[in-house]
């Protein structure tokens, strides 16, 4: 009689090495340390929020997962809980922003304030729906252009403040006549901050190093976004912008060149031109294929065409609702105006 052939998927799968164990592995409520053995730390994600550890139980290998809850679930108990909230104040730019660390509900916080905040501030904050611009260099000089110049005159007063070291020194690596590198308040892990000399040694290849964010700003007002690089010059200061971030992150947190992400952001946070660099393993907000632009390509690509941000399409989501959508945001006088591409007379998908 022929055998009959089990069904591989009723099968609970086993590693070859391995066999089922006689229990769960903690089988009540106890603390972890009391039978497993930590060996290796696999991952260490997130300041921690997210860890693997590596070791064994009884003798046997064994891998935990750790994924840190929120403190609560209830909008409402997170609410009424700010009345407790503990807050001692760790960074003010000198404009509207303010960074502490917090405590309560049992856990700690990083807390960012914005006041007074605007509307666009606000909007930005706000959870909402986005669509893809493909913006040409002759949508940027008809329309976008005027919106750009407004934004940067509206952040020119913080802005010339940081580059000309006349705030945030503690968080000041790096400048020279074109440009200035700080530590990004985006990255909320780092140590304290310190002009110190003693004190700025022992962030060399510190455990928070993993999610390094450093921030390069030119100085000339002129330059606020990838739009104003022209030719070798504009190539020129890419390099060098480029090469001093790589520099400070070896210097300083002991981070080497192959570890890092350079790049602009297009449409940028704020109008004055500066660079982001962040370890490459890091995925976050800017990191986005219709965002981001290597400054080794971008020089690339000014040493090959002198004009070409003048004249690129540049696409790039954004936020419905927000002031640059708004201008956008111009029906089609007639439908053959929206032709077969599905795209309006300004770009929007």
């Amino acid at each position: 009689m022929e055998k009959k052939q089990e069904n591989p998927s009723k099968k609970q799968r086993v590693d070859d090495d391995a066999t089922p164990p006689p229990s769960a592995a903690f089988a009540d409520s106890r603390s972890i340390q009391s039978s497993f053995t930590a060996e290796n730390v696999l991952r260490f994600d997130g300041g921690g929020k997210f860890v693997v550890l590596q070791g064994d139980i009884e003798g046997r290998p064994a891998l935990i997962q750790l994924e840190q809850r929120a403190a609560c679930d209830s909008k409402e108990e997170f609410v009424a809980s700010l009345r407790d909230f503990q807050l001692e104040l760790t960074n003010y730019s000198g404009a509207e922003y303010s960074n502490y660390t917090g405590a309560g509900l049992g856990a700690s916080w990083n807390v960012e304030v914005i006041w007074p905040a605007s509307e666009r501030q606000i909007l930005r904050k706000t959870p909402s729906h986005y669509t893809l611009v493909e913006e040409s260099g002759e949508l940027y000089n008809q329309v976008v252009a005027t919106f750009v110049q407004q934004q940067a005159e509206r952040c020119n007063g913080w802005v010339d403040n940081v580059v000309n070291m006349k705030t945030e020194l503690e968080r000041n690596l790096f400048h020279n006549e074109h440009f200035i590198i700080n530590v990004d308040t985006k990255w909320t892990t780092h140590s304290e901050l310190s002009t110190n000399i003693e004190v700025r040694k022992t962030w060399h290849e510190a455990p928070f190093t993993d999610s390094l964010y450093l921030l390069a700003i030119a100085k000339n007002p002129n330059l606020r976004s990838l739009r104003d690089l022209v030719g070798e010059e504009g190539a020129l200061l890419c390099d060098e912008m480029r090469d001093e971030l790589r520099n400070a992150a070896m210097r300083v947190y002991g981070v080497a060149p192959g570890q890092l992400r350079i790049m602009f952001h297009y449409h940028p946070q704020f109008y004055r031109l500066h660079a982001h660099c962040v370890r490459i393993h890091a995925v976050n907000p800017g990191s986005e294929v219709e965002r981001a632009h290597l400054l080794t390509t971008v020089a690339f690509n000014l040493r090959m065409n002198a004009d070409y941000y003048k004249n690129v399409m540049l696409s790039y989501k954004v936020r419905v609702g927000e002031g640059l959508h708004k201008i956008l945001l111009i029906p089609p006088s007639n439908p053959s105006t929206t032709g077969n591409s599905g795209k309006d007379q300004h770009g929007l998908l």
